[in-house]
């Protein structure tokens, strides 16, 4: 009987390295980050966007990698608990690279009581060619508060966006 589990437990992680193996040739890797929207000021059309730059640095090497691409983007209210995203008109994520922006994912026509919301992924090609030689890619984030929205917190409102980079490895 021992003798059965013993070998039914070397097939198992065989198999198991197997699988593992044959999934080296691509993996995700997750980005994450928080920031607090401040209340917007009026401005001659209407309320101020808000923007905010992001650095980050990929734990692996996409110069080691076939392709790089964007595979899901969200962003999700955090405090206050009252708050939803359709005090929001329009969110917009960007890298940066040498000053030029470059357009990633967005979203627009929030709900009341959505919380949570995938962004529509613009630009889908490979972004090896936005990170930086330290394995630095910048993000900018462009949050168009709404005018016709409900209140907006006097403390702003906490958003925390995600994003997944799927890397194929050569």
């Amino acid at each position: 009987m021992n003798l059965r589990l013993t070998f039914g437990a070397l097939l198992f992680f065989f198999g198991l390295t197997l699988m593992t193996g044959c999934g080296l040739s691509e993996f995700d890797e997750e980005i994450d980050t928080q920031f607090t929207v401040p209340k917007p000021k009026s401005g001659v059309f209407g309320l101020e966007p808000f923007t905010k730059t992001k650095r980050f640095t990929l734990g692996s090497d996409p110069g080691d990698a076939e392709r790089v691409t964007i595979t899901r983007a969200r962003i999700q209210v955090l405090a206050p608990l009252s708050s939803d995203l359709s005090i929001l008109d329009r969110l917009e994520v960007y890298v940066e690279k040498d000053s030029e922006l470059t357009l990633l994912g967005e979203a627009t026509g929030f709900a009341p009581q959505e919380r949570l919301r995938n962004l529509d992924i613009v630009f889908k090609d490979d972004i090896r060619s936005f990170v930086t030689e330290e394995n630095k890619v910048v993000l900018v984030f462009v949050v168009f508060p709404s005018t016709f929205a409900p209140t907006f917190p006097e403390d702003g409102i906490t958003l925390q966006a995600d994003m997944t980079v799927r890397i194929e490895l050569l």
